[in-house]
């Protein structure tokens, strides 16, 4: 009989495990191995490592330089001024999240080549295992809304007829819009955080599935019996046809203002509001081609064994999942390479800090240096003012002598 080339499926999910010989040993040692092979293994944890201090150290620039320039500089950096901006740094918090919970549960379970949490027991390893793929498929959903968000906030301001004429939404919040302006920003971010825990509640509840270990490279995640995740569905296909939507009218607004504008000095091309938005647009665009793959392939929402093969299927969740976590890791690079004013607002934020390191390094050592000079200058007067006694002294003695020598001379004449 030809175990090795079998397959079993589980019978709680729709995850299917690689042999029965691997099933027998995972039984013999308590622990199911992932079933990747060292070659497809140690290059998927030296990618995940790489975009994990990628993603951090880019992620927390931008949540530290945009809202630092934003604050100081004001008007020179009328982009940072909109809702969109404040949406970004949402995107960026989302990113994070997601890299913090998620890559380093991914890079755990690569090194242990299975459970990270089998070794804490019953219940307290299935309770970790069960908060960490809530709280990551909650951060990703939230990413998806987020960036729904954007694009409906760009439009907005593009439709907006005030922020038309004046060349940007800077001061979009004095146009009295109820969403999408200086407070309603923020309720929009608690409606998504809402309505993302709200697509994955039937998932964290049971209802459609169950999240527990999955034996597969995504660790503890969502597995399904006879059901598919509806809520995730509604949310990606939803976000993706809103950004469909919205962009093709800022598309073609830009395409109307350029005609009207041709032959003036005013080209809309040169607007820094409209280079702003040709980068949301490149950022929906990776958007689209990492999570589409990934939803179809790597998150068992479809079953695709009659369609195509295991060994396939592997290498093609591999290749997927690669793609879509690009998305939470090098979102910033995309800022950086397409929009000139957000790549000014990290550098200035890069200057100002080195600047004030330099200042503060300055002042110490020139401190240093006066202390040590003050000590040396009171070393020199205290030295200066013993010899001046010890002389004032001596001219003294000397003096009383010299008296003392006169009267007695005095005394015998």
């Amino acid at each position: 009989m030809e175990f090795e080339n079998m397959h079993l499926n589980d019978s709680s999910s729709n995850i299917t495990i690689c042999g029965v010989t691997s099933q027998i040993i995972s039984k013999v040692h308590g622990q199911q191995s992932l079933c990747l092979r060292p070659l497809l293994r140690f290059p998927l944890l030296a990618f995940l490592s790489l975009l994990l201090v990628v993603g951090v150290v880019g992620n927390v620039l931008t949540l530290l330089a945009l809202p630092y320039v934003r604050r100081k500089y004001g008007a020179q950096f009328s982009v940072l001024q909109s809702s969109t901006a404040i949406l970004l740094l949402h995107l960026s918090f989302c990113d994070l999240m997601y890299i913090s919970v998620g890559f380093t549960h991914f890079i755990h379970v690569l090194i242990v080549d299975g459970d990270p949490f089998l070794p804490l027991g019953t219940p307290h390893g299935e309770r970790l295992c069960y908060v960490v793929a809530v709280v990551r498929n909650w951060a990703a959903e939230a990413d998806f809304a987020t960036m729904g968000a954007i694009a409906l906030c760009v439009c907005r301001h593009k439709m907006c007829s005030e922020c038309r004429l004046a060349g940007n939404p800077s001061y979009h919040s004095k146009h009295k819009d109820p969403v999408f302006g200086n407070r309603g920003v923020y309720f929009v971010i608690l409606f998504i955080w809402i309505w993302s825990f709200a697509t994955i509640s039937c998932d964290v509840f049971g209802i459609t599935g169950v999240y527990k270990w999955t034996n597969t490279m995504y660790g503890c995640d969502v597995t399904y019996t006879d059901h598919t995740s509806y809520g995730m569905i509604v949310n990606i296909l939803g976000n993706l046809l809103v950004i469909l939507v919205t962009y093709s009218i800022i598309t073609r607004r830009l395409i109307v203002d350029q005609r009207e504008a041709r032959n003036t000095m005013n080209n809309p091309i040169h607007n820094q509001f409209t280079k702003h938005i040709k980068m949301l647009i490149s950022l929906s665009i990776a958007y689209t081609v990492c999570v589409i793959p990934a939803s179809i392939l790597s998150w068992g929402m479809f079953d695709l064994n009659s369609l195509i093969s295991q060994e396939d299927q592997r290498m093609l969740q591999t290749i997927s999942s690669c793609l879509y976590w690009c998305m939470y890791g090098l979102n910033f690079v995309l800022y950086l390479v397409t929009s000139e004013r957000l790549r000014a607002a990290y550098w200035t934020f890069l200057k100002d800090v080195f600047k004030k390191a330099k200042v503060e390094e300055d002042y110490v050592t020139s401190t240093w240096w006066s202390g040590l000079r003050y000590l040396s200058m009171s070393g020199d007067r205290l030295t200066t003012g013993n010899t001046t006694n010890h002389l004032s002294m001596s001219g003294d003695r000397l003096t009383t002598g010299n008296t003392t020598n006169h009267l007695s001379m005095s005394g015998d004449r």
